[in-house]
């Protein structure tokens, strides 16, 4: 097993097959062979977080806004999102407003900050109060502020 990097594919996958043992199954068998590197791509995605820098999203701003200076809202955006002390999923919908100030970000990229924040583990007290990332006064990129709406829902 390649040194004590936890973080290699190989360590991964044997860190799976040990919980499919715990759980009392068999990792050899048929079914499950391939189970460990599944598991280590899902959690890669549903982890992702992590690694995503959200401020990157809103980089990329436009000046064609024709004047608006309305707040531009995104509603019920999917959030899922994993209790940090059990790594179980929660479920919930977040809605991210911001005003524009001579420019504007893609409606997209607003889903997407969203998704950020969501793909790691946290506490669901911490998830639903207004979080987001923030613009300095000399930054092009918008303030914006999201609200995590979180109801319980069926996974």
């Amino acid at each position: 097993m390649p040194g004590k990097n936890p973080t290699h594919p190989v360590r991964r996958e044997a860190a799976v097959r040990t919980l499919i043992e715990w759980a009392g199954d068999d990792p050899d068998r048929e079914g499950l062979l391939d189970t460990p590197a599944r598991v280590v791509r899902a959690y890669k995605e549903l982890f992702s977080g992590y690694g995503a820098i959200r401020r990157a999203y809103l980089q990329r701003t436009f000046s064609e806004v024709g004047g608006y200076d309305e707040l531009v809202v995104l509603k019920d955006i999917r959030v899922v999102s994993f209790c940090e002390h059990h790594m179980l999923p929660f479920l919930g919908k977040a809605h991210v407003g911001y005003l524009p100030r001579k420019r504007v970000v893609g409606i997209s990229k607003l889903a997407r900050v969203v998704h950020g924040f969501s793909r790691r583990l946290q506490i669901q007290e911490k998830a639903d109060r207004p979080g987001g990332p923030r613009r300095s006064r000399r930054s092009s990129i918008p303030r914006v502020s999201a609200w995590w709406c979180l109801r319980a829902q069926a996974a």
